[in-house]
């Protein structure tokens, strides 16, 4: 598990407590079946773990409600399947297709700029998954999701827009925060980051491991764009401790 995603995650969320918001988390437990040739109980494991690392980084948990999505859509699926369903019947393929594509990470490592040249299909199914979940949790007033599912909220909003339309009525738009996802810390991860230990920072490295991803971390000079070291530095370091001190030996 990576320490770095769950401490932005952390630290995104009590900031939200702190201005006020009540924060439920919805942990896709049901939809990671769709990435990972796994069982229930086993994604219920890491549900667990990834809790615990929430503890661990900070997170005020005894703010916070966790709720599973299996429990929530085994409790609502007279409306969960049929909003499934018609995402899926009243979106074209190619604006699913566009807003996947247009949601995925492109940053410049070096003078290579990595772009995804296609995508699967359980990515549309998956993204079909997410967004009847927005769609059926009217109460919510703020989404903070992963940047890595902004397709979902492009097609609910594309969504609503068009149920609005048909209805001539106002649609309520898709209010949702992206937290950041750190880089990785290798120069060329499309290449190098199978079966690479170092291109993220783990719950269970010791001292030794962090360091040695460190210090062989990607960080070219005079380059902010796409630079890991620094987006380590922006998103963590900085929201954590407040300044970043460079010790000269």
């Amino acid at each position: 598990m990576h320490i770095t995603k769950g401490t932005t995650m952390a630290i995104n969320v009590n900031k939200l407590l702190e201005a006020g918001c009540k924060v439920k988390i919805f942990m896709a437990d049901w939809f990671a079946l769709t990435n990972h040739n796994v069982s229930l109980r086993k994604v219920h494991d890491v549900c667990a773990y990834t809790t615990e690392m929430w503890r661990t980084v900070g997170m005020h948990l005894d703010e916070v409600e966790l709720v599973r999505a299996s429990d929530e859509v085994s409790r609502d699926t007279h409306r969960y399947w049929p909003l499934d369903m018609k995402v899926a019947r009243r979106t074209k393929l190619s604006d699913m297709v566009e807003c996947i594509l247009s949601s995925k990470d492109m940053r410049l490592y070096g003078s290579f700029l990595y772009q995804p040249k296609g995508l699967f299909s359980d990515e549309v199914f998956d993204t079909c998954l997410h967004s009847a979940a927005i769609l059926s949790r009217d109460e919510a007033d703020v989404w903070l999701l992963d940047i890595g599912q902004r397709a979902s909220n492009k097609v609910v909003e594309r969504y609503r827009e068009r149920e609005a339309a048909m209805r001539e009525d106002r649609h309520r738009p898709v209010v949702a925060l992206s937290h950041g996802v750190l880089p990785s810390l290798l120069e060329y991860p499309e290449i190098e980051m199978f079966g690479d230990p170092r291109w993220a920072i783990y719950m269970e490295d010791t001292e030794w491991e962090v360091g040695r991803a460190m210090r062989k971390a990607f960080c070219p000079p005079g380059t902010a764009d796409g630079n890991p070291c620094l987006e380590y530095i922006r998103q963590i370091i900085f929201p954590l401790f407040g300044k970043f001190e460079v010790a000269t030996l």
